[in-house]
Formats: C-alpha cells, sequence, structure tokens
C-alpha cells in the first residue's frame, strides 16, 4: 500500500520543490516564455537545475521521512536548506507571517497546518499555482484527493498550497 501513495506523493512533492518562491516571490528572476508557450521548466532535466531552496517547517519531518534524501536523489545540485522551528507560543507563525509581510527573509517553501493555510493562501504572498509557469492543475487532477485540492484554494478558487 506504501509503493501505490509513494509515486503520486513523491510527483507531488516535487512540483513543490520545482514552484520555489511560489509563496513568497523572492526570486528577482521569473521562468522565462519560449515561444512555444512552455516554460524553461519543461526543457531540462532534473540533474540540469542547481542552486537551493529555503524550507520553513514546524516540524523535522522533512528530514527524518528522508523526503529531502529522496528530491535529491532526483534533483542532486539542488541544496535544500530546512529550517525548523518551534511552534512554542506561535514562534513559526509569527515568525512566517513577519517574514512574508515584510518582504524579506521569507523562505522559498514553507510548510502548514490546515488550521493556518487558509489565512496563509489568501494573504497577497501566495502565488497562483494554476498559473503559468506552474500549471499546477495538471498535477493534481487525479493524484490527489478532492479536500485536499479544496484545502490548497483561496477564495477565489486559485490553487496556491500544495499537499
Amino acid at each position: 500500500m506504501y509503493k501505490k501513495f509513494l509515486k503520486p506523493t513523491l510527483a507531488l512533492a516535487l512540483s513543490l520543490a520545482m514552484t520555489a518562491g511560489a509563496f513568497t516571490g523572492c526570486s528577482s528572476t521569473k521562468p522565462t516564455v519560449n515561444t512555444s508557450g512552455s516554460t524553461d521548466f519543461a526543457d531540462k532535466t532534473p540533474s540540469s537545475y542547481n542552486g537551493s531552496i529555503t524550507v520553513w517547517s514546524f516540524t523535522d519531518e522533512l528530514k527524518s521521512s528522508k523526503f529531502i534524501d529522496a528530491f535529491n536523489k532526483v534533483y542532486p545540485n539542488i541544496k535544500v536548506n530546512l529550517v525548523v522551528s518551534t511552534t512554542d507560543n506561535n514562534e513559526y507563525q509569527t515568525k512566517l507571517a513577519t517574514a512574508m509581510s515584510a518582504n524579506a527573509g521569507a523562505p522559498d517553501v514553507f510548510l502548514s497546518e490546515d488550521t493556518f493555510v487558509k489565512e496563509e493562501i489568501n494573504s497577497p504572498y501566495a502565488d497562483n499555482l494554476s498559473a503559468a509557469p506552474y500549471n499546477a492543475e495538471s498535477l493534481v487532477k487525479g493524484n490527489m484527493a478532492t479536500y485536499a485540492v479544496a484545502l490548497g484554494r483561496d477564495s477565489s478558487n486559485e490553487l496556491k498550497a500544495l499537499t
């Protein structure tokens, strides 16, 4: 049963990593669109990507579950900087909200709980993952439970988070 869910989970997780910066827009460069209308994401192999992404979390489960190791097997030239903050006294939520509202020091990707995700995706800081260059609708269709997709949609029905 574990293997049945591994492939869709890994595919969605990798897509999340490929959309680094989706929530904060910290990067000064955007993917370019070629004349065929596809993004440069489609023109690259996983091993041709290089750089680093910063991921904020309130647990170390990405490390303990070996998710980062599995990600780096596919994307060997991307360093994942995992920053874990506690949930004591809402430290994680405060740190995240402060970084996003200041538009400085925010992570490329962050983890959230269902208690807070609607507030975060309805903020002006989250990108629409349904739109180019992400085109995440094709990733979730048939790969995710309906309730999980609904959780990632904002009040305008735009997909702003993946699970």
